[in-house]
């Protein structure tokens, strides 16, 4: 396994500062993560397209990873990758993910499947997810920053590792370095976090 890769998220900086905030961990991290949210798939809204060309513009050398978190994922994929997005990951739980993963795989870039806490894992189709190389595992119910790491993921992710020994694992959402520790003894390469990274 590769070495181990804290990614921040994007969604945690201060709004006002979100320039400021991207150099700063321009210097310390190789990638950045940007919740995209429609206020449907999630009750929140955050970042469109118009911000990935932004954060593009203001830290080049960051490799944008884009969290959709729509309905219709569909919609956002090429305005992402257009604006700059290396790396996209959208949800096993909307209708449209099978289709949606030919998509990606047709558009060239990294991309991958995320599962909410709550889905069980049965729900992650397997040759979409062996094709991706990717999954994304929510520790957290997503939306929002600043929740409490959900324990069950350690189960969770110990039984994604055994079933799909190949696939690169991510973890996001009320992640600390003691918790990261424990996820990397599990295979996991690498976590998002937002609180910790933006502190």
């Amino acid at each position: 396994m590769s070495a181990f890769e804290w990614i921040p998220s994007l969604f945690a900086a201060d709004p006002l500062y979100v320039g400021d905030a991207l150099k700063r961990v321009s210097a310390d991290y190789s990638s950045i993560h940007m919740d995209i949210m429609d206020g449907h798939f999630v009750p929140n809204i955050s970042f469109g397209s118009a911000m990935v060309a932004a954060v593009k513009r203001i830290a080049p050398r960051l490799l944008i990873e884009v969290h959709l978190m729509v309905t219709n994922p569909e919609a956002f994929i090429y305005p992402c990758i257009q604006a700059g997005a290396q790396r996209i990951f959208i949800h096993v739980e909307v209708p449209s993910a099978a289709e949606t993963c030919k998509t990606l795989q047709a558009s060239g870039i990294q991309w991958g499947l995320v599962i909410n806490p709550e889905t069980p894992l049965e729900c992650l189709p397997k040759p979409l997810l062996q094709a991706s190389g990717n999954c994304l595992i929510m520790s957290v119910h997503p939306g929002f920053c600043g929740q409490s790491f959900i324990e069950a993921t350690y189960q969770r992710v110990a039984a994604i590792r055994q079933a799909y020994p190949q696939v690169t694992l991510t973890v996001d959402g009320g992640i600390n370095p003691e918790i990261a520790n424990k996820l990397t003894t599990l295979g996991v390469a690498r976590c998002v976090a937002g609180s910790y990274c933006f502190q």
